[in-house]
């Protein structure tokens, strides 16, 4: 019989799943993602949880196959998966080939409504916002609070630990020390994306190409990059890919229009935090950002952020205290030359 292994999914909890079912058993290679040496297990064996995933779908003739909608709402398969609809009808033990689907549940409510919570930060409600998306989300306590927000949010956390290293750098025509490569202190610290003016958090990147991209060089300028380590171990909330790092399978099928909805939520969050504001725009748009990063902030719970770098393929990390870092002298990068991609916008 077929059999698949943890490589054939992205879901955290089929990934343990499998594992559960795969100890104390001989290695081999995967009937549907074709990797080797793997411990692997009957497909069938996953049929409960796939069960209650097919509960938020319907067949609609205009539709999606069965396997495609699940992907694009819970990133359930690997792309490593060469025949995702094999491995969902061995799964299932039947041809899904047979209809299209599509998901019940719209997931855009969250989305919309930030759009109008933006407005209201920006224009009208900067501190005690009205809008019902802050008052159902973010506006009730901890403690209190049934919305799958939290929970979401807990599987989204990332280990920071003691000694990894992150790079800061600094534009400056004049030599700089270790004690020059921190952030700006509060007085002097003005809007990012992620804090708000007056309130200063630590910027740094997972590789130095992409921190001194994100300082946005110009040719011939000196560049001071830094090495920061942090000495002890830092919990941040992951925000690159949350519809992949996130599982629905702990929530109930009642819960998943509204964890849909968050997780598109989160999805714009990331994306307007990784695209940089134009220079000419007013500082109000950076508002919307800070409010979510004060939010988690607030929480007490994380330390910072992750998010996708506009510049190449490295990742931003916010840190919301500047303390309990390592800092090396910084070295001195002479930009040598940029080179621009560009693409004709139709009217």
């Amino acid at each position: 019989m077929t059999k698949c292994c943890l490589e054939c999914f992205n879901d955290k909890v089929l990934k343990r799943e499998v594992l559960s079912h795969s100890i104390n058993v001989d290695l081999g290679r995967c009937s549907y993602c074709m990797t080797e040496d793997q411990p692997l297990m009957e497909a069938s064996l996953l049929a409960e949880k796939f069960e209650f995933l097919i509960l938020a779908t319907e067949q609609n003739e205009k539709g999606l196959s069965l396997h495609a909608v699940l992907d694009q709402a819970f990133s359930i398969f690997s792309p490593s998966v060469r025949n995702p609809d094999k491995l969902l009808s061995d799964i299932l033990n039947i041809n899904v080939d047979d209809a299209q689907y599509a998901l019940k549940y719209r997931t855009e409510k969250y989305k919309e409504a930030w759009s109008e919570l933006c407005a209201e930060l920006k224009h009208n409600n900067r501190f005690f916002p009205q809008h019902d998306v802050y008052q159902t989300l973010f506006a009730t306590d901890l403690r209190e609070n049934v919305s799958p927000l939290f929970s979401i949010l807990e599987q989204l956390e990332f280990k920071i630990k003691a000694g990894d290293e992150f790079f800061r750098a600094r534009i400056a025509d004049h030599p700089l020390s270790k004690e020059d490569m921190g952030p700006p202190p509060s007085q002097l610290a003005t809007s990012g994306r992620a804090n708000p003016k007056g309130i200063s958090y630590v910027y740094l990147a997972n590789n130095i190409d992409t921190c001194i991209s994100e300082v946005r060089p110009y040719n011939g300028c000196d560049i001071h990059v830094s090495q920061f380590q942090p000495r002890l171990e830092k919990r941040v909330i992951d925000l690159r890919t949350p519809r992949k790092s996130f599982s629905i399978i702990p929530f109930s099928e009642s819960q998943y229009g509204e964890v849909l909805s968050i997780i598109d939520l989160l999805e714009s969050f990331e994306k307007a935090l990784s695209v940089p504001i134009k220079p000419h725009l007013s500082e109000l748009e950076y508002i919307p950002t800070q409010f979510l990063c004060e939010y988690i902030k607030s929480l007490g719970i994380y330390d910072g952020i992750i998010f996708k770098s506009s510049f190449g393929k490295g990742d931003n990390f916010v840190f919301f205290d500047n303390k309990g870092f390592d800092v090396s002298e910084p070295s001195v990068q002479s930009l040598n030359g940029i080179t621009f991609e560009y693409t004709e916008v139709m009217a």
